[in-house]
């Protein structure tokens, strides 16, 4: 007999709980930098991260936005041998192209025009004896890639307006939501930086692949805005658990926020409470959340070993006949096509 708990795509799902309190004690990985979620995906990304740690390679982060990926820049920082140096971070698509290369290695006095007169020192400088959080490397202009490289190669840094050379030494963990080495052949990044930077390669993945991680987030950010747990109504799981997360955890975030914001005094998050086009969203044709069409796979598994049988089925999936025939009728499963087989 299957336990109460069916394991689904390395995450474990409820099926069995029509209300839920918003707190679930989630993984707190580290207390400093707390990266959220109990599923295979997660913890292999996480196990990883702290085995790069140990060692003094460079780090690419890949993942889409709104993964974590600064969250785990910060955790291989604080789990290395440069955990008391400092930690800087930069926004490569934040700096104009122009400004980039004095951002990073900083100016002598009237080296441009607008130069403070005392000069800067830069990211580099800053970040000596610690790590470079590059964030967003693939929007560096291919003169900032040119000179970030040198810099790499050579372990010293040039002021901009100045002959004289620095070492430094600077762990580099780079962060980006684009494939590097496609934008490498297609001649908009460095192949030779792509290869200096992917060293190691950390890959984060969507929300939308975490399962039920998903409500383990979701109740963590319900506590964090309202400041107080707060029920949720199965229907709300479902609405959860069904939608793509284009933004992922940051878009969770928000959607909490939101509701923080019209129904601030609510005791139960029920369906309607979510925002009008998240709720659409969950009902369009479009490509299914993969985590609900491994949990519809193992409910057809349970029906056709069964024979379509109801009470047999329910059993093995450890819920009662009533939520497996609400599950079945929200994955649209034709029950006869299992008797048939009987």
């Amino acid at each position: 007999m299957l336990s109460r708990e069916i394991i689904t795509h390395g995450s474990i799902v409820t099926l069995n709980k029509s209300t839920n309190y918003s707190s679930a004690n989630p993984t707190l990985n580290d207390p400093c930098v707390p990266i959220i979620g109990n599923s295979k995906e997660i913890l292999s990304a996480i196990s990883l991260a702290k085995k790069t740690a140990r060692v003094d390679f460079n780090v690419l982060l890949t993942g889409e936005t709104g993964t974590g990926k600064d969250l785990f820049s910060r955790y291989i920082h604080n789990h290395s041998n440069r955990k008391n140096q400092p930690f800087v971070t930069i926004n490569c698509a934040a700096i104009p192209k122009e400004l980039i290369i004095s951002e990073l290695f900083g100016y002598e006095e009237g080296a441009f025009t607008g130069a403070s007169r005392k000069g800067k020192s830069g990211k580099f400088e800053a970040a000596h004896s610690g790590t470079l959080f590059l964030d967003e490397i693939g929007d560096m202009s291919l003169e900032g890639q040119l000179t970030l490289l040198r810099v790499l190669e050579d372990k010293q840094i040039t002021r901009l307006g100045s002959n004289l050379s620095k070492k430094v030494d600077v762990r580099i963990i780079s962060a980006t939501n684009k494939d590097l080495k496609k934008e490498s052949e297609l001649g908009n990044f460095r192949q030779d930086l792509y290869y200096r930077l992917n060293e190691i390669n950390i890959s984060i993945p969507s929300l939308r692949w975490r399962g039920e991680d998903i409500i383990i987030l979701f109740n963590h950010f319900v506590e964090k805005i309202f400041g107080r747990r707060i029920l949720i109504s199965e229907e709300a799981r479902d609405v959860l658990l069904n939608y793509n997360y284009p933004g992922n955890i940051r878009e969770l975030s928000n959607i909490v926020k939101r509701i923080f914001i019209n129904h601030e005094e609510i005791v139960m998050i029920k369906k309607h409470h979510f925002p009008k086009e998240i709720i659409e969203a969950t009902l369009e044709k479009r490509p299914a959340n993969p985590f609900l069409c491994m949990q519809r796979k193992q409910i057809e598994d349970i029906l056709h070993r069964c024979h379509g049988n109801i009470s047999e089925s329910s059993k093995m999936l450890g819920i009662n006949r009533r939520t497996l025939y609400r599950k079945i009728t929200a994955y649209n499963i034709s029950i006869e096509k299992f008797r048939k087989r009987a």
